[in-house]
């Protein structure tokens, strides 16, 4: 998994549905609660339903399959991991400028390009934790075209900082049998 290995500041996965997204993400979220519990991490979506449906029952869901126990504070919107006390903020992108003032070690975007532009500068800008291990954004999203994260990760602004992976319903080989061929048919 060429997304959990890499050591690019700035990584999108881009893919399309059934490809494993979230996923991949969550593992994300997972690896780096686990190997650098010093520093808050930052999980975010464009929307609070995103948010809560996709990348976070995900991540909830692999926390309790591999025995993981954590505490979710809806007040706080923190989850604190027991083992070793690691801290991830979870947030809508919906009202970005409340994310102002807080500093984190990575950030886990999910469908980055539903985001508005905006709101991804304020995300990142807060990638500045001087206990992280490497600070690093990862965000994952099904391509929207020629935007602004299409601009920084493979158009004009990408710069040496931004890595870009391609990946496929294909590449998924978790899908039921008959998933693939099923979108041909809708």
């Amino acid at each position: 998994w060429r997304f959990l290995r890499s050591r690019a500041k700035f990584l999108w996965l881009r893919a399309g549905l059934g490809a494993g997204k979230s996923y991949v993400l969550a593992q994300y979220c997972i690896q780096r609660m686990l190997t650098n519990p010093e520093t808050i991490g930052l999980i975010c979506a464009s929307t609070y339903g995103q948010l809560r449906d996709s990348i976070l029952s995900e991540l909830f869901r692999q926390l309790h399959d591999l025995g993981l126990t954590y505490e979710y504070s809806t007040l706080t919107q923190f989850i604190t991991l027991s083992c070793n006390g690691a801290r991830v903020k979870t947030f809508s992108l919906e009202n970005y400028e409340v994310l102002r003032g807080i500093e984190v070690g990575w950030i886990a975007i999910d469908e980055a390009c539903l985001a508005k532009e905006a709101a991804y500068n304020v995300a990142i800008g807060r990638l500045r934790c001087p206990r992280s291990k490497a600070l690093e954004c990862r965000i994952v999203s099904t391509p929207r075209g020629f935007d602004y994260i299409y601009d920084r990760y493979m158009g004009e602004k990408k710069n040496s900082h931004h890595e870009e992976i391609h990946a496929t319903a294909h590449d998924n080989f978790y899908l039921p049998e008959d998933y693939i061929p099923s979108l041909s048919n809708a």
